[in-house]
Formats: structure tokens, sequence, C-alpha cells
């Protein structure tokens, strides 16, 4: 997977897996079941959307209560307004 049209369709994937991974056992064996899911797409990361595939799969977690705390760095965000982390935010320039 090396275009952001077919990581955010495996990342879609993924936030979809949620839901059943959960009701199937405990928060434990859910979050390796999710680790098992993503591991291709973590794996075969192109250098330029590790960040971006890290951070947008930390957010799928904390957000469905399988880990603590809250997802560092800016806020989720989802879908098309998801965005790789290089991209320019705010108002600057």
């Amino acid at each position: 997977m090396d275009n952001k049209a077919a990581i955010d369709a495996e990342l879609k994937r993924l936030e979809q897996l949620i839901p059943g991974l959960k009701d199937q056992g405990d928060e434990a064996a859910a979050l390796e079941r999710f680790a098992e899911a993503s591991a291709p797409l973590t794996r075969n990361a192109p250098a330029e959307h590790e960040a971006y595939i890290t951070q947008r799969l930390q957010c799928m977690l904390v957000e469905a209560g399988l880990v603590a705390g809250s997802p560092e760095g800016e806020p989720c965000a989802r879908g098309e307004d998801a965005a790789p982390p290089d991209t320019p935010r705010g108002d600057e320039g």
C-alpha cells in the first residue's frame, strides 16, 4: 500500500473491525487481534505515511476505549478530514 487512498481504505476497514473484536472477548484479546489485522499495513507502510498511519491507529484505539489516554498530537481527524502529519494546518504563512 503506497498511496493515500489505499491506506485510507485499509484504515477504514480496520476501524470497522473494532466493534466486532471487542464483542469477541476481553480488551487484551481485542488489542491482539487488532494488532494482527493491522500488521500488514504497519509493516509495509511507506516512510512518508508511517506517522499518519500510527496516529490514526492510535486514535481508533483510544476512541474505542481499548487503550487509555488521549491521542498524542493534534485531535483525531477522520476520513476525508484526515491529512498526513506534514500537511500545513492553521494560519501558517
